[in-house]
């Protein structure tokens, strides 16, 4: 994997000025900051088995820095690689025995202000090139660092080491055909269709995370029911396991079933997971797809509006290609504007396509 293959660290976070009043004649309020530099292990960014992933200069990580009293909330920088490989906490806070440092990537402004209570996503879409898989959007967290003594602020000598961890696990779908016919076509996305939980955002208590208990890597809230990684640059399909392509996502971890789907600019092969499959946090899961083995393949087909207006029955709110059969399409005049919704919603029942 490379550069952009994991999630995003931190450096030199921002800094955001606390301020108290001096009891002076003028009341003049100055501003109190505290500097800290962490080191970073730069060739293990993330591990998932034995695969690993390095950080990169800019990477951007938020961190929070919690007193008896204080929380100094959500701060972010950006990673500087070196030997050692560093960020730097900007804090309101002077940090002491007894005091902690919790930190995650890749920073967002809406991962809250409490550390108890991050808001982290598992993003439903994600991107594969030539060059690799771009993991950056990933949850990463850190082990919570303690404080031992009262530390130094101010310098760049780095007072603590943080160590980092994947939220995620990894599908590695392996992709090729035994039908020759097949092999001149070229993969455009991979979707994985399984029950809620399975992306989206979802709570992370820092606090309480534990290398020994899966359980305290889990976001709560997620409802996301889908993951599709589009792929760009692929060549054409191959004939044989040996040089399959590869194509990567990740998910929250759990036990799934459902439906994978490969995407080619000329059908949908439809496979089917009919018993739940396990995908482990920090793991990669292989799972192989011979085209001409799909359960289902869904080639481009014009239809009518009788054909939708039939498979659009009591109870039916979304039409699928694998409810219509193919990858439906339907030719006739624009008449509205993108964004108008009659483009494509029913208003009165509901009912949508998806594409």
């Amino acid at each position: 994997m490379k550069k952009n293959c994991l999630f995003a660290a931190l450096a030199a976070l921002l800094a955001v000025s606390a301020c108290f009043k001096e009891n002076t004649p003028a009341e003049v309020v100055l501003s109190r900051e505290y500097r800290y530099t962490f080191s970073l292990d730069e060739n293990t960014k993330a591990l998932f088995d034995e695969n690993r992933v390095v950080w990169e200069d800019g990477d951007l990580i938020g961190a929070y820095a919690v007193s008896q009293s204080e929380v100094s909330a959500n701060r972010s920088g950006a990673v500087h690689r070196g030997v050692p490989c560093t960020f730097t906490r900007y804090s309101s806070i002077a940090l002491t025995t007894g005091d902690a440092v919790y930190a995650y990537a890749p920073w967002t402004s809406a991962a809250g202000s409490r550390p108890d209570a991050v808001s982290l996503t598992v993003p439903a879409v994600q991107r594969q090139d030539v060059s690799g898989f771009d993991a950056d959007a990933l949850p990463l967290v850190a082990l919570p660092y303690a404080v031992e003594d009262e530390l130094e602020a101010g310098t760049d000598t780095p007072v603590a080491d943080l160590q980092f961890a994947n939220v995620t696990a990894l599908v590695r779908v392996s992709i090729w055909s035994s039908d020759v016919s097949r092999v001149s076509e070229t993969v455009q996305s991979v979707r994985f269709d399984s029950q809620e939980g399975l992306s989206g955002t979802g709570i992370l208590d820092l606090t309480a995370i534990d290398v020994s208990d899966a359980s305290s890597f889990a976001l709560t809230g997620c409802n996301g029911t889908s993951v599709t990684t589009a792929v760009t640059g692929l060549s054409g399909i191959p004939a044989a396991k040996a040089q399959a392509h590869i194509v990567l996502m990740g998910v929250n971890p759990g036990s799934w079933s459902g439906t994978i789907t490969v995407v080619t600019d000329k059908a949908d092969y439809v496979f089917t997971l009919d018993s739940p499959i396990s995908f482990e946090r920090s793991k990669i899961r292989p799972v192989s797809l011979d085209l001409a083995y799909a359960g289902d393949i869904l080639v481009d087909e014009q239809v009518g509006f009788d054909v939708v207006r039939a498979a659009a029955g009591d109870g039916t709110t979304v039409l699928t290609n694998r409810l219509l059969g193919c990858r439906a399409y339907i030719e006739g005049l624009v008449i509205g504007d993108s964004g108008n919704p009659n483009m494509d919603q029913n208003l009165q029942y509901g009912t949508t396509v998806d594409g």
